[in-house]
């Protein structure tokens, strides 16, 4: 006979009666006395997926001490209490730094240049600076003053005693001002009546921290493109020696003939055949100017112009990638990440 067809099992076997039943099973064993059996937890009415309300279904004469299940004088239930919304600590669109403490660049030992997405006014009052930019590098003394705008790739590096000033601005508030801050990289050099030009920089970082009106921003800001303007030109730099004009000769040459490959991929030794050198030669010449290797400044360079495209044409980044050399869409998005923070559609949606 099969064990299904049995009816002669003692007590219910195999099927024993449940410790959560009302009848069943032993009632001293059971972990909350009456408690789940009164609460009818298997009645068909109940929907799947919904559990039933204790306190209602018992009332609070049933519920254990420890359950608290009825709420407190005064209080309402967590369901209906309103959580505050959450708040967002206010962006600051202007910061004013010291330049000892600015740092900018790779993770690179030196640093190596690298974009940022918002302006940056560089000021020395005392110490040099070590500023390498995508073609030139340079150590900046006491009274040199750089305005770097957004998307430019730059390294920043203060030598030990350096002090001065460094006025982070976000790119949105310098848009259709006139007069407006430069447009393209400024050098300039600040003399000894340099007070009011501080006074400015303080004004726009304490306007930003207390939540300004845009009509202010543009109003300081204005008159920061007017004190810049009056500043006195760049202090010229000593000529270079013979080996680092040789340098330079090589350097200026390798740069303009990646602008004219760049709609082909190309290597680092096909440029150096091209330049009558070796790759070594190129090598050494891109790190005595530039502080990075060819591959490198080559790459710097395609980004550079990926960011003028994406400014001031309509290109897609698909179109972009095509034309400046890359492999495809995704590869030029990963590389343009990593030097921007940025995918380039969003660098784009966010005006660069």
């Amino acid at each position: 006979m099969s064990v299904f067809q049995r009816d002669d099992w003692i007590s219910g076997f195999p099927f024993s009666p449940s410790r959560l039943s009302a009848g069943g099973g032993n009632p001293s064993r059971a972990r909350m006395p009456g408690l789940v059996a009164g609460a009818r937890i298997n009645d068909g009415h109940i929907l799947d997926g919904y559990a039933q309300n204790l306190a209602t279904t018992l009332g609070r004469k049933t519920i254990p001490p420890g359950l608290n299940a009825a709420p407190r004088p005064g209080t309402d239930t967590l369901a209906r209490r309103s959580l505050p919304a959450r708040q967002q600590a206010p962006r600051q669109v202007i910061r004013l730094l010291p330049l000892e403490a600015f740092i900018w660049g790779s993770n690179a030992v030196p640093p190596q240049p690298r974009t940022r997405t918002d302006h940056a006014l560089i000021w020395v009052t005392q110490g040099r600076l070590q500023l390498d930019l995508p073609r030139s590098r340079r150590k900046l003394g006491a009274g040199d003053l750089r305005w770097i705008p957004a998307g430019t790739a730059f390294a920043a590096r203060p030598l030990e005693g350096t002090q001065g000033h460094v006025l982070l601005v976000a790119p949105a508030l310098t848009r259709d001002l006139d007069p407006g801050p430069p447009r393209s990289h400024f050098a300039a050099t600040v003399g000894d009546d340099s007070g009011h030009l501080l006074v400015l920089m303080r004004n726009l970082e304490m306007l930003a921290r207390q939540d300004a009106k845009p009509p202010l921003f543009a109003r300081h800001l204005g008159l920061l493109a007017l004190a810049l303007g009056e500043l006195a030109p760049e202090r010229p730099e000593a000529a270079p020696e013979l080996s680092e004009a040789a340098d330079m000769s090589l350097l200026a040459r390798f740069e303009a003939l990646i602008r004219t490959e760049l709609p082909a991929t190309v290597t680092v030794a096909d440029l150096a055949q091209k330049l009558g050198c070796s790759t070594a030669a190129l090598d050494r010449a891109c790190l005595a100017r530039r502080g990075q290797r060819a591959i490198e400044a080559m790459n710097d360079m395609r980004l550079e112009r990926a960011v003028t495209l994406l400014r001031e044409t309509r290109l897609t980044p698909v179109q972009i990638a095509a034309r400046l050399g890359y492999s495809g869409h995704a590869h030029f998005a990963r590389a343009f990440a990593a030097a921007t923070g940025r995918r380039p559609e969003i660098f784009r949606a966010q005006g660069g």
